[in-house]
């Protein structure tokens, strides 16, 4: 093993455990990674690029970061398998035809452009990385849904309908949890947006005053800022509805929790992730550096965060350390075979399961909304807080 360190900055969502030990098991240099949530990532990343060599985080981010000259770009030569890194952060989506949808959408910010700022237009100079990505929408207890819902196709309104009142929690994250309450309301028809990505300050306060009035009259049970905090939550009797992400939904089930990810007919909304480089990267860590991000092109990484629902911008390399049953039913939407486990080896998925709407490519091709930050963050970021007060 070489002298090398390379500091790694980026959230739980990636870098749990099993996969921070895989790193360190299959690279020949010392690896620290710095783990925190991921307002204090962004926070860090941007102010910091001297205390991290990688940044890994979500595509919304990364147009703050590169703006603030934090992190440089990537020669994609470089890239052993960047030919074979899917059509997500490239195209912008996985099949032709497929929805875009709106908000901060990887393909954006994917490339960086003659004039030096980053855009869709292909070149050979990228961004970042792109690793894993899924389609969330919320989770909730299927013996727990109202009489009057049974019948009633899954929708993103659920989390703003009377019936669940006193039952649902709230993502206390300003670009996931607000995200969440947009498609809610709409689905409701509590307001009109012009664009749900990019909110004006009217539409924000109009928005969160509703959200407010709900609030006062009860209709949310509660609120979390982590996966365990969720995880709790979900468990109790006094919730059981929520945006939860799919680490939340394994740890559930590995508790015997019953809990069902909602295909809302309206779409899903979705995040990717990727690895940066810091625009502060000694010369002398350039090399380590570019084996971690081939390394999570790899495959290897891939298959574990596969383990808990996430998809990986390699899919076929992923394929190759799956078994046949996880990839059917992680990805091909297929009946699991055969009883499945998490990434920690606790038996999640019982034999005859099938994923919720189906393949990879179903899901991801049904897109309603990016994680995103708006033109007018600072302001949302106020008014959400004064949410989270009231």
């Amino acid at each position: 093993m070489t002298d090398t360190k390379l500091r790694i900055l980026g959230t739980s969502v990636t870098l749990f455990k099993e996969v921070q030990d895989l790193a360190r098991q299959d690279l020949d240099f010392q690896i620290e990674f710095d783990v925190q949530g991921g307002v204090e990532v962004l926070q860090k990343g941007i102010l910091r690029p001297d205390t991290y060599d990688i940044y890994d985080q979500w595509y919304h981010s990364i147009d703050l970061l590169w703006t603030a000259g934090a992190i440089q770009s990537i020669d994609a030569n470089r890239l052993e398998l960047w030919d074979e890194v899917g059509g997500l952060t490239k195209t912008g989506t996985v099949v032709d035809g497929a929805s875009l949808g709106v908000g901060s959408r990887p393909m954006d910010v994917q490339f960086v452009q003659e004039d030096g700022s980053l855009g869709s237009s292909k070149s050979d100079l990228l961004s970042a990385v792109p690793t894993a990505h899924n389609a969330d929408s919320f989770s909730y207890d299927p013996a727990l849904k109202p009489k009057s819902l049974r019948d009633v196709p899954e929708s993103w309104g659920w989390l703003l309908n009377e019936a669940w009142r006193g039952k649902i929690g709230m993502n206390t994250d300003p670009s996931i949890g607000i995200a969440d309450m947009i498609l809610a309301a709409q689905a409701m028809g509590l307001t009109k947006f012009k664009d749900i990505g990019n909110l004006t300050i009217e539409e924000i306060d109009e928005l969160v005053e509703s959200l407010i009035a709900y609030k006062k009259n009860s209709h949310f049970g509660g609120m979390w800022s982590t996966v365990t905090d969720s995880v709790e939550y979900m468990a109790g009797r006094k919730g059981r509805i929520g945006g939860i992400w799919s680490p939340a939904v394994s740890r559930l089930r590995a508790r015997n929790v019953p809990v069902r990810v909602a295909a809302p007919v309206e779409g899903y909304r979705a995040w990717h992730s990727g690895l940066c480089l810091s625009s502060q990267l000694p010369t002398a860590k350039t090399k380590a550096a570019y084996q971690y991000l081939n390394w999570w092109l790899s495959g290897r990484p891939g298959a574990i965060l596969a383990r808990q629902g996430y998809y990986t911008s390699t899919p076929e390399r992923t394929r190759s350390y799956l078994s046949e049953a996880e990839w059917g039913y992680w990805y091909a939407g297929e009946e699991a075979k055969e009883d499945l486990c998490d990434p920690q080896g606790r038996k999640t998925i019982k034999k005859g399961s099938e994923r919720e709407d189906g393949s990879c490519q179903d899901r991801m091709s049904n897109i309603i909304m990016w994680n995103t930050l708006m033109d007018e963050q600072n302001y949302l970021v106020r008014r959400w807080n004064e949410l989270l007060a009231a």
